[in-house]
């Protein structure tokens, strides 16, 4: 947490991005994982005195009425009091997917700022043959769930979608002591230096109160 928190005061531009689409999916989450999951789960860490929030191990505090009105507070509470990364997907009147929001301190080698706006489509043009089985099979996982309802799965980056080379972001530019590479078990040639296939387990929900899915790696 000590790492995030560098993260978010070094850049928190690149950390965290939101829109107005994505507000009410962002405040959501704050209420349901930080003034419901962590206090009851948690209640040796995390509790609840009246107007302000308590991270008991981190000796941190924050006023609950401040934060709600502002969508990159609520995203930097979450930061600094939970480890997982979110993405916030919405879809628009065709029920296409956008991501309008994020806090990803560790996106591994993908820059989410740059994809605020984007359609999943898009995202995911990179790879070869999305256009087909891949992108059907995706939007059908999408308008399968109902409200409230999780789908999790393991996914192992493309390099044309990734860069090949994850480092820390925001550390003077600097990379961490451990490059992760990414890459196509099935095709990729044998290489002369050894890799790293670097999977991650991805959450899907669709949000009980507000129509999106934010997917949590």
């Amino acid at each position: 947490m000590t790492t995030r928190k560098k993260l978010l005061d070094d850049t928190p531009e690149i950390c965290m991005g939101t829109s107005t689409l994505s507000y009410p999916a962002i405040r959501e989450l704050y209420e349901e994982i930080i003034l419901n999951l962590l206090p009851k789960r948690f209640p040796t860490i995390f509790t609840i005195k009246g107007d302000i929030f308590y991270n008991i191990v981190t000796g941190s505090r924050h006023r609950i009425s401040t934060a709600l009105p502002d969508p990159a507070v609520l995203l930097r509470h979450l930061a600094e009091n939970v480890e997982e990364d979110f993405y916030l997907m919405v879809p628009n009147e065709k029920g296409e997917f956008f991501l309008q929001g994020f806090q990803a301190c560790f996106p591994q080698g993908l820059l989410p700022l740059a994809k605020v706006g984007l359609s999943v489509s898009e995202i995911h043009a990179p790879i070869p043959g999305y256009e087909g089985r891949l992108k059907k099979g995706v939007n059908r996982c999408f308008e399968r769930m109902g409200r409230g309802e999780s789908v999790g799965r393991l996914n192992v980056p493309s390099p044309r979608l990734h860069s090949t080379r994850t480092s820390l972001i925001g550390c003077s530019g600097q990379s961490s002591a451990i490059t992760r590479y990414s890459t196509s078990l099935s095709t990729a040639p044998t290489p002369s230096k050894p890799r790293i296939a670097h999977p991650n387990m991805q959450t899907s929900t669709h949000y009980p109160r507000f129509c999106e899915s934010s997917i949590i790696p």
